[in-house]
């Protein structure tokens, strides 16, 4: 009885000195807790052994108990440390100015008007744009070595149509840092008779999209197998049409797999391009009768062998598109997550649209080119994943007539230019404005409002 009395008096002792070192140091490991009290049984007799390693085995699980919490507290905070860091760094990508814009810069923008026949499209603000985008696409931005956009030339340009140095020039001033390169023209050309069983062309293994998650296969004219390329899961597009049922926007496309084989035509197109022939869907429903080209197979094409360092190629040519059996026509068409698109410009020619007010006195070839521009930089614009505007009076507003798409200016409205500033990690608004300024100076017949507005931006920013 004497030797347990003095054994409790020493363990008690011992917790006393224990829970001492633990409000200074923290508890003791269960190693050195074991250790303590496997020394004390071994000078004690067996019956006060089993007492000692009884309470030796309720201190030690406790002790791991504390551990094992404060181990599972330390990780939790480490990953809410690491998700702030992440958090603060994305924050860091987004330039700070634009907390900070001054009124008389918001007030240069004209709030959209909303006009009866439209679809209701819900627009994208800055948040739901970093959301989708990163679903959408692993690369959103474009990385060093992918900082180009390539225009590739198709069909026929009679007279010169188009200005392409113009074009190079709007186009790099607009993408900021980005480097615009023109290719040679691949050639529309007509598969004789004889030779449209025979005709081989480039295979790919997917299917074209039709803009709203599914890939259809374009019914091809022929019995040739048509290319095929893989392309984005969602596609947003700038579509004027006289028809109610091809209005653009993300996910309103009908079936790309439909082809109005009624109006065929009976002769065969194809594009030739260096890796091969591309067959075209084609009708005879253009304008005076001329041929229409269905656009897939342009976007097929581009997209067949894209380079390496191009962040987006884009296909122009002068014929006339559609896309569904429905459309009338179609301007343009870009799936963003492929970083490829299409753009007809036949229904820009004046002999089919006469200039309207701030477009007295330009030529033929000015005219054509000043209303394209505005379009290939809308499409390009999707290749960056930014979807139509529904805020203000905006380069990305979809068009519903070819007079709304004549009034759309080449300027962005803030929450857009917000989404490709940093989709370019630029930080500096001012830099962006001032080589805009450059770029319409030297075209003042085309760009005399949009210049205008910009000088005034760079004004009210200071």
């Amino acid at each position: 009885m004497r030797r347990s009395a003095r054994l409790r008096s020493l363990l008690k002792a011992r917790t006393q000195d224990r829970q001492q070192q633990e409000a200074a140091t923290g508890p003791s490991s269960p190693t050195s807790s074991t250790t303590s009290s496997s020394a004390t049984t071994c000078s004690t007799s067996p019956s006060s052994s089993s007492s000692s390693s009884s309470s030796s085995s309720s201190s030690s699980s406790l002790s791991t108990s504390v551990s094992s919490v404060r181990t599972k507290r330390a990780k939790r905070q480490s990953q809410q440390q690491s998700s702030a860091s992440r958090s603060s760094s994305a924050a860091a990508t987004v330039p700070a100015a634009w907390d900070r814009l001054p009124p008389a810069f918001l007030e240069l923008f004209q709030r959209k008007q909303s006009r009866a026949g439209e679809d209701d499209e819900p627009g994208q603000t800055f948040d739901e744009y970093l959301t989708e985008a990163k679903e959408l696409s692993k690369t959103y931005r474009p990385p060093k070595t992918r900082r180009v956009i390539y225009l590739q030339p198709i069909g026929d340009f009679c007279d010169d149509p188009l200005d392409f140095e113009c074009l190079q020039r709007l186009c790099a001033a607009f993408y900021e840092g980005m480097e615009v390169k023109v290719r040679p023209t691949w050639p529309i050309v007509q598969v004789p008779p004889a030779e449209q069983q025979q005709q081989q062309q480039p295979k790919t293994k997917s299917s074209v999209g039709n803009g709203n998650g599914q890939k259809q296969q374009a019914a091809s004219s022929s019995s040739a197998t048509s290319a095929q390329v893989p392309v984005s899961d969602t596609g947003t597009s700038k579509k004027t049409s006289n028809s109610t049922s091809s209005k653009g926007g993300r996910g309103k496309k009908g079936d790309a797999g439909d082809t109005d084989t009624s109006s065929s035509s009976s002769t065969m197109f194809a594009i030739e391009t260096p890796h091969g022939f591309f067959d075209l869907i084609s009708r005879q429903r253009g304008p005076h009768g001329e041929t229409q080209f269905c656009l897939h197979e342009f976007v097929d094409a581009v997209l067949y062998k894209i380079p390496k360092n191009a962040w987006c190629v884009m296909a122009v040519t002068m014929h006339d598109l559609f896309e569904t059996p429905d459309d009338e026509f179609c301007m343009g068409r870009a799936w963003g997550g492929s970083h490829g698109g299409v753009v007809g410009f036949r229904r820009y020619a004046p002999d089919l649209l006469p200039p309207i007010k701030h477009e007295k006195g330009l030529s033929s070839r000015s005219l054509v080119t000043s209303r394209a521009v505005k379009t290939l930089i809308h499409e390009i614009g999707h290749c960056f994943l930014m979807d139509h505007c529904t805020e203000c009076v905006c380069l990305m507003n979809a068009s519903y007539s070819l007079e709304q798409d004549l009034n759309i200016p080449l300027l962005l409205c803030p929450t857009d230019l917000h989404k490709l500033q940093h989709a370019l990690r630029s930080t500096d608004i001012r830099t962006r404005y001032r080589g805009l300024a450059d770029a319409y100076a030297q075209y003042p017949l085309f760009f005399s409002r949009e210049r205008q507005h910009v000088l005034a931006a760079l004004k009210a920013l200071g």
